[in-house]
């Protein structure tokens, strides 16, 4: 299928109370950082790396299908490991559509299309909220209504989450193995499978998967 013939999967992102961040004089060049590590570590996944657009705002273009929705808590953590007060948090539009520009540029804010648009009004739904959110659109009402309810409750979810069970989740996801994720950790192979368990982890992983697989299925189109 040609590259104009896929629809694909634009997230952009905005942190809520950038202005509070602190140490404020190097929070671009954190930013940057994290946004380096998330680009390699998951760069099977990503179409156009991310990159920061005008202000703090976050950008890019990732592959439709099973980890499209992994994406956003992937960034979370990104943004969660810096060291700066307070944790970073995002609000995130996911669109899905069509681009009408090339996918060979290296950066999102140099393309166009419907998907990009999409992921501005999904954006706009995220800003409602007062805290953390997800919120997703592709111009088919149903597809977005029971998408976003879904969203909604893994937000849910993941807003409970401690640290040691952010870092938990993401060894694991990374390693695949319990017993990996311990080493890299320096804990017991127990206490990674007891935070994952504390953070629903099943659950939230089922819930992104099924929310990506959604995108290839015929009825959504």
């Amino acid at each position: 299928m040609a590259e104009h013939e896929v629809r694909w999967v634009v997230l952009t992102a905005d942190i809520i109370g950038s202005r509070r961040v602190a140490p404020r004089e190097s929070l671009r060049d954190n930013l940057v950082q994290a946004l380096v590590h998330i680009n390699n570590t998951w760069a099977d996944d990503i179409v156009v790396p991310f990159s920061l657009l005008a202000g703090d705002e976050i950008q890019g273009v990732v592959r439709p299908g099973p980890f499209a929705f992994c994406m956003p808590r992937r960034l979370r953590w990104a943004m969660r490991r810096l060291a700066v007060k307070p944790p970073i948090l995002l609000r995130v539009g996911v669109g899905w559509g069509f681009i009408e520009t090339p996918l060979t540029a290296s950066r999102s804010r140099e393309m166009d299309g419907p998907a990009f648009h999409y992921a501005r009004a999904a954006l706009r739904a995220a800003r409602a909220a007062r805290s953390e959110a997800t919120r997703f659109a592709c111009g088919d009402p149903l597809h977005e209504r029971w998408a976003n309810i879904v969203l909604a409750l893994t937000d849910a979810l993941m807003g409970q989450w401690t640290r040691a069970q952010w870092e938990a989740v993401d060894a694991y996801e990374r390693r695949g193995t319990y017993a990996s994720a311990a080493k890299e950790l320096g804990i017991a192979l127990q206490n990674v499978q007891k935070r994952c368990s504390a953070a629903h982890w099943s659950v939230v992983y089922e819930a992104e998967r099924w929310l990506g697989e959604s995108l290839a299925s015929p009825s959504s189109g």
